[in-house]
């Protein structure tokens, strides 16, 4: 979740807590209602995809990727300098070079051809600690690396495309909620300056602007990415602006 996304999140929890603070302002309005509950249920998916979102962090996997990667390089260079040493003393084994490439799928197919070599030629192989079931577990450790970083970057991908689609879907119904809001409590001036404070957010500079302007502006911007939907949080309105999905889903679960 990025950082306006975050304050976007930050105006919801404050919606949300001002729909409980003033639940019995709504109880003849099912519009409101219905509102307040997509709104909360969208604070609990928004918790959700930016945990998975963290799951999916590449940090653990890149790691992980490096080092197969260097066992494997190393493992490679010492099969090349020992198939040349055999092949000096006569040994009738093929030649075997390190591959001009780096690349991830060069190293697993020179791993894999180096492990049916050992495997025609164990004796020369094994009796230098490379024997074929060595070579091909640390060329699959690799293969599997680089497989699970796909799959962990494809994770994160979808999460961040979720977390988009959520937060704009809740700023609409926001944009709706404000409208019932100005209505019922058209004469309650401190419901309407706490309301004034959790639905409204502030532009990095300090221009202040509301939920409903933010909304109009995501519908009628060229990209299809809530950049401006709600910018930075006013933490005058309540809440520390630190306050993301995770430390959210901590507060609940304490």
């Amino acid at each position: 979740m990025n950082s306006t996304q975050r304050r976007q999140y930050e105006m919801l929890l404050r919606v949300r807590d001002f729909g409980n603070t003033h639940r019995d302002h709504f109880t003849a309005s099912t519009s409101a209602t219905e509102i307040f509950a997509a709104v909360n249920t969208a604070i609990d998916e928004l918790t959700a995809a930016a945990m998975r979102k963290r799951a999916a962090s590449q940090s653990a996997q890149a790691a992980e990727k490096r080092a197969a990667r260097r066992a494997l390089i190393d493992l490679l260079q010492n099969a090349a300098h020992l198939v040349k040493a055999l092949r000096a003393e006569g040994r009738p084994i093929p030649p075997f070079n390190f591959p001009s490439s780096k690349s991830d799928q060069s190293l697993v197919i020179a791993g894999r051809q180096l492990a049916a070599d050992a495997a025609t030629y164990g004796a020369d192989f094994t009796g230098h600690a490379l024997s074929p079931a060595y070579i091909t577990e640390i060329t699959t450790a690799l293969e599997t690396a680089v497989n699970a970083r796909e799959i962990h970057l494809a994770d994160h991908t979808a999460s961040q495309a979720q977390i988009r689609e959520l937060i704009s879907g809740a700023v609409r119904q926001v944009r709706k909620l404000d409208v019932i809001v100005r209505t019922e409590l058209a004469h309650d001036t401190a419901a309407m300056a706490v309301w004034a404070q959790a639905e409204r957010t502030k532009e990095p500079r300090g221009s202040q602007v509301s939920a409903r302007d933010t909304a109009t502006a995501t519908e009628t911007a060229a990209s299809p990415s809530p950049v401006v939907s709600v910018s930075q949080a006013d933490t005058a309105g309540g809440g520390d602006p630190q306050r993301g999905p995770g430390e959210e889903a901590d507060k609940q679960a304490a």
